[in-house]
């Protein structure tokens, strides 16, 4: 636009400057007509004849009209210079204006470029917060379930810790019942323990003399140990292992437990009695798969190696062996315990 508003501006320029230098050509030829009409006024000379006054007249016109063209040729060259040189400072400007445009199209293309790589920052940028999101949303809903799931716990705790101090409280009752129960009971086992005392010295303790003996009478003392042996003629008062165990507590003992080779070979010397196929209940069974005595104890003895089934116990017989019998029969028996140290 700025182009064709220069190029009307120019043509309005010559267009002008073509109407001065007609106007100067008219003017000059009207100065020449009258310089024709004055020229006879100045000289005296005579006036020449037709013919040369026309040929004079021609060559004032020829001249009149060759300046004119001059003049008309010069103000067309001093035109077209102008034009020339208003053209070239046009086409300076517009290089100029291009070279700006050029300048500020390779700046908009950088900055182009630089809203295309920050575009697609954003982009990524968006994707990340995009997955960011999604990730906090579903830890965000995993927090929500943890929270109402420890809430839940939370109250089955208070739920549990109430209840545990109701059962503390009744605790503690049953604790201060207990305290008093077990007072009691130190109070009556003195009072047991005197008891005892008194009849272990009428059980240990006779003749005039009261001359104390290690053993009660009737028992059988050797090293440490008591032994009774309930040596019953009559089928119908042998007992079970079990039963026999019993008889020997309600004694204040158990059935024996043999710890040594010496042990074992007084404890067949007290089964003197027994024959093939009968023998004396001592403190030996099976029990979860272990020979174990009634002290807690397991076999060591490396002479017995019966393997251990459920429901065996073991027998004395004379001459040191052993038998492995069913506990249900029913046999003769030998209690042991601690004699008395005096």
């Amino acid at each position: 636009m700025e182009m064709h508003e220069e190029e009307v501006s120019y043509a309005s320029v010559v267009f002008r400057t073509n109407n001065a230098a007609a106007a100067a050509a008219v003017k000059n030829e009207e100065q020449c007509v009258y310089d024709e009409v004055k020229v006879p006024n100045r000289t005296k000379t005579p006036e020449p004849d037709g013919h040369e006054k026309n040929q004079r007249h021609k060559f004032q016109t020829l001249a009149c009209c060759f300046g004119n063209l001059c003049l008309v040729l010069l103000l067309v060259v001093v035109g077209i210079i102008v034009y020339v040189s208003s053209l070239r400072e046009q086409n300076d400007r517009m290089r100029a204006n291009q070279a700006s445009l050029q300048a500020v199209n390779q700046n908009l293309t950088k900055q182009q470029n630089s809203l295309g790589s920050d575009n697609e920052s954003l982009r990524r940028d968006n994707s990340n917060l995009t997955v960011l999101n999604d990730n906090l949303t579903q830890a965000s809903a995993v927090l929500e379930r943890n929270i109402s799931q420890l809430t839940a716990e939370k109250e089955g705790l208070m739920g549990k810790l109430e209840q545990l101090r109701t059962e503390n409280q009744d605790l503690e009752a049953e604790k201060k019942n207990l305290t008093e129960k077990l007072q009691e009971v130190e109070k009556v086992s003195n009072e047991v323990n005197i008891s005892r005392a008194q009849w272990s010295l009428d059980q240990y303790c006779y003749g005039r003399g009261r001359s104390c003996n290690p053993c009660q009478d009737g028992w059988r003392h050797h090293q440490s140990q008591c032994y009774a042996v309930i040596d019953h003629k009559e089928v119908e008062k042998h007992r079970t292992w079990e039963e026999a165990r019993e008889d020997c507590r309600g004694k204040i003992s158990d059935l024996v437990v043999i710890n040594n080779n010496e042990e074992k070979r007084k404890v067949s010397n007290l089964s003197w009695n027994s024959g093939t196929g009968s023998g004396y209940w001592i403190g030996l069974r099976v029990l979860n798969g272990t020979w174990k005595w009634v002290d807690g104890t397991e076999l060591t003895d490396r002479s017995w190696n019966e393997d251990p089934v459920e429901g065996r116990c073991v027998i004395s017989v004379q001459w040191q062996r052993w038998e492995s019998v069913s506990c249900d029969q029913t046999m003769r028996w030998i209690c042991e315990k601690k004699s008395l140290t005096v």
